[in-house]
């Protein structure tokens, strides 16, 4: 009889730590954090300290004046009306991305060295943004598989400028009017060594020089995108490296799908 007790109460203990353990395995809920006037926090980049990976921003209405970092995968989202988030140093990025997981939406960004700037980094998502009076709207480095849908991006230095980024979607933009910075050409999206990324449906017309560049790129696929308006539409450097510029065509040469 003892020692029926003594198994039963081993086998009551043990239950008992799994239940514990089980508890304590079970992953934290993601939070949501809002920040402006009524807000948990007055300024972005403490509700970004504040958080976990996972969570979500909600920001209000209004203007914040801030150089913003990501390092952690977050969703920052406005809360309503779109808010702007406006450079506090105009030589930084309003948001610098370093963290893969990173979406950012329905937000107004302005007056910075990018809009949003993703660096060596890989599956963020930004889309139903408004991007204007930066040097870049977007600006990618070293980066893949990100996506850039349904935004704004007129009226910066470029709209899309990319280097070394590849397998990224640039989708259902409007890169319009891009004015360069002193030197800059000012294209509508414009791609530096980067590989299959897709292009498509966007529109890049009225831009200072040309809608779509590609230089050393190959492998994209581009397709049903408006360019018009300016001197030369789209250039590829792959179809000749040996010409500055020159049209953008289907010529085998180009090494990238045009459709």
């Amino acid at each position: 009889m003892r020692h029926a007790k003594l198994v039963s109460g081993t086998l009551i203990g043990v239950a008992v730590a799994l239940i514990l353990f089980g508890a304590l395995a079970v992953p934290a809920s993601a939070v949501q954090l809002t920040v402006g006037a009524q807000g948990q926090f007055t300024t972005i980049q403490s509700a970004i300290e504040a958080a976990q990976s996972g969570d979500t921003i909600f920001i209000g209405p209004g203007t914040y004046v801030e150089n913003v970092a990501v390092n952690k995968p977050l969703t920052i989202a406005a809360a309503s009306t779109r808010p702007t988030i406006q450079a506090a140093d105009s030589s930084k990025d309003v948001f610098a991305v370093t963290s893969a997981g990173v979406r950012i939406e329905g937000l107004k960004v302005t007056g910075g060295a990018s809009g949003i700037a993703i660096l060596n980094t890989s599956r963020c998502t930004i889309t139903n943004l408004i991007a204007t009076n930066n040097a870049r709207a977007v600006y990618l480095v070293h980066s893949a598989n990100n996506e850039i849908t349904y935004s704004n991006l007129a009226g910066n230095g470029y709209g899309v400028y990319s280097d070394y980024s590849s397998n990224n979607n640039i989708n259902f933009n409007n890169a319009t009017g891009e004015k360069g910075a002193g030197n800059a050409l000012g294209d509508g999206i414009y791609l530096n060594y980067g590989g299959s990324n897709q292009i498509t449906n966007n529109e890049l017309s009225a831009n200072h020089v040309y809608g779509l560049s590609l230089y050393h790129s190959i492998r994209n696929i581009i397709s049903k995108n408006t360019i018009s308006d300016k001197n030369t539409s789209a250039f590829d450097s792959a179809r000749d490296p040996t010409t500055t510029r020159s049209p953008l065509t289907r010529s085998a040469g180009t090494r990238n799908l045009v459709l």
